[in-house]
């Protein structure tokens, strides 16, 4: 597969290369172009960091690890969507949700009609920019100070924060 990297303002650059790429191809065949926006590849410091406390969490409160990992998910902010949907349907969107990965969860509650009911969907944190990231993390520090966790100091949070990318 070709492929090109550019910016909006090569678009010069991208009109040449794809009329060159489309001169190459075989004709009578359908084919497909797709562009998207590359974002950095995350930190897996920040990320990793994030599971270092709420493992320490985890064994001070005596709680399940992906418990609180869930919990505090919930409490980003801006990693939800909300649905209403026919009750018949519930199970199957949370199962296919929650099938996204650990931190993928959900919440019902009635929604005031006789049948259906509203579906939060959460996020999980492998789709967190860096600022969710930061909250996340920030969530999580706290959490250890209210239970005496040692943490480290917020400019290394900070930094580890920042290399999350986007």
């Amino acid at each position: 597969m070709n492929s090109l990297k550019f910016y909006v303002k090569e678009k010069i650059k991208a009109i040449a290369w794809l009329d060159s790429l489309i001169d190459s191809l075989k004709d009578g065949k359908q084919y497909e172009v797709t562009v998207k926006e590359i974002k950095p590849k995350r930190s897996l410091s920040a990320n990793a960091y994030a599971w270092v406390l709420l493992n320490k969490l985890s064994d001070k409160l005596n709680k399940d690890v992906i418990t609180l990992y869930r919990e505090l998910i919930k409490d980003v902010g801006g990693n939800v969507e909300v649905v209403r949907l026919e009750d018949r349907c519930i199970n199957m969107m949370c199962e296919l949700w929650r099938s996204k990965g650990l931190g993928w969860v959900t919440d019902c509650e009635y929604s005031g009609y006789e049948g259906w009911t509203d579906v939060f969907l959460y996020y999980g944190s492998s789709s967190f920019d860096k600022r969710q990231m930061a909250k996340f993390i920030d969530l999580i520090v706290q959490e250890c100070k209210q239970n005496d966790i040692e943490t480290e100091d917020p400019t290394k949070i900070k930094q580890l924060c920042e290399e999350w990318g986007v």
